[in-house]
């Protein structure tokens, strides 16, 4: 490991084998795993690469902390703020938010010889970094196709990390064909849930009998409706053709369908496409009146994709406070799951947009919102209580409490000065002795609101999502 300056992870027998991170410089050599150019120095300064890990262990397992030095040389001496420890995949797994896997994560590529280290063969490489990546923010739910179950190769990938706690969700366009579906069947164990899209008119064509069997073995069975032109049309929405599937938020009598048989008889839960300007709380807010009435839950699809396949979505702030949004929206309302559709920038083809990380798998401003608030609301056993809602003026505020306290998100917009959000901040929050005000973008703790508006001028223009953890008990 300290002479790769890279990061990789396998397992040998019932070995967990870490390729460490340096502080010093990238091997950049390996920069061909890449389909961008490099960063500095033909990829060897490469400073979101550096660093090193702090291993927790525990009579039962162990976790992996990356603290990511950026190349800086400094002393704990000269820090002067708290950050936010990180959430961890074990004792106590609680990731909240997932995201789809949409780029190739199991990708073999060929390094050439170089003449440097290597002159006689070319090395097969995996990039490791999205995983890396992954741990980081503390994000364990992942959407995945079944051609990562089929293919042997990806499929020890997935036993690999479900060995790390992550969970995997399935998604296929109606149920496969019968060797297909005995994969899923031998395999069953690696997922945790199984989404279905199919035309609703259709359902009575699926195999029930199959289903219902997975069901009763435990495997969680989603359903997610194809939209036809005419569906979309219908809800004044304008067409694309491009695929569309999910309920929506705006559909009125959701309940009412998700309570017919031929639904209830095979699903535990349905999909909710969100699209880009809907509102995640209103998402949560829905899934959670569904369940009452249904017993039904929702994977809700965090869309970071507008609706026009050819509209470049880059803007980090939206990126963030949806992010945000999203995250204390699926912790508040727990019959809810929110995926993002976006982990790596799609930097080309259909729907392009910014990711969590760049196409160097480097951190980007949303990465830093969700690692820091997984960092808080992953590691809460309460079960939240009486979500709420407040927005005026620029700000909006989630809402929710637990046995231990009251947790709070606050969302700034318009660029108002700071004295404007504390003023409106302070008419729904109590700011007592106690209280921590968390920057969502820097992970600095403050014991203000005041003091944490004001960290708003160190996060490169952008207006961080602000976490308010209040203790009963200060």
């Amino acid at each position: 490991a300290g002479h790769v300056h890279n990061f990789w992870y396998n397992r040998f027998g019932g070995c967990d084998c870490y390729l460490a991170l340096s502080t010093a410089f990238v091997r950049h050599d390996y920069s061909e795993i890449f389909r961008v150019p490099p960063n500095a120095e033909h990829g060897r300064n490469d400073a979101p690469k550096l660093g090193y890990f702090v291993v927790h262990v525990f009579e039962h397992g162990h976790t992996l902390e990356v603290v990511r030095t950026y190349g800086i040389e400094v002393g704990l001496e000269k820090q002067s703020k708290d950050s936010v420890v990180i959430v961890q995949p074990s004792p106590k797994p609680n990731s909240v938010l997932g995201f789809d896997l949409r780029q190739d994560w199991t990708e073999q590529v060929q390094i050439p010889p170089s003449g440097g280290l290597d002159e006689f063969d070319r090395k097969s490489i995996r990039n490791d970094y999205g995983l890396l990546a992954l741990l980081d923010m503390g994000v364990r739910k992942l959407r995945v196709p079944i051609s990562d179950l089929l293919a042997p190769s990806r499929r020890s990938r997935l036993e690999d990390l479900a060995h790390l706690g992550f969970e995997f969700t399935l998604y296929t366009f109606g149920v496969p064909e019968a060797a297909q579906l005995k994969k899923i069947q031998q395999h069953r164990s690696l997922l945790t849930s199984w989404e279905i899209t199919w035309p609703q008119s259709h359902l009575d064509e699926l195999d029930r009998t199959t289903l219902q069997s997975l069901s009763n073995d435990g495997l969680a069975l989603f359903f997610s409706p194809l939209r036809s032109k005419a569906e979309i049309i219908q809800t004044q929405q304008k067409y694309y053709h491009v695929i569309n599937h999910g309920f929506t938020i705006h559909d009125v009598h959701l309940s009412d369908t998700l309570a017919q048989e031929n639904i209830r008889a095979c699903f535990q839960g349905y999909v909710i496409r969100l699209g880009l300007h809907d509102n995640p709380w209103q998402a949560g807010q829905l899934a959670q009146e569904v369940e009452a009435k249904t017993g039904l839950t929702a994977s809700v699809h965090l869309r970071i994709a507008g609706d026009n396949p050819a509209e470049s979505i880059r803007n980090t702030q939206q990126l963030c406070d949806r992010l945000a949004g999203g995250l204390f929206s699926g912790w508040a309302y727990p019959a809810s799951t929110f995926f993002c559709d976006t982990f790596a920038d799609n930097d080309r083809g259909y729907f392009p947009r910014i990711g969590v990380v760049d196409r160097l798998y480097n951190p980007q401003p949303g990465f830093h919102i969700v690692r820091n608030l997984h960092a808080v609301l992953g590691g809460l056993a309460d079960a939240p209580q009486n979500p709420r809602f407040h927005e005026k003026d620029g700000i909006t505020i989630y809402q929710a409490s637990t046995a231990s306290g009251t947790l709070a998100l606050c969302l700034l917009s318009n660029n108002q000065p700071s004295v404007h959000y504390l003023v409106e901040i302070e008419s729904v929050l109590v700011d007592q002795p106690g209280n921590q005000w968390i920057n969502g973008l820097s992970g600095a703790i403050f014991q203000s609101a005041q003091d944490c508006l004001s960290s708003a001028s160190e996060t490169e223009g952008l207006l961080p999502a602000i976490l308010l953890v209040c203790n009963n008990t200060a």
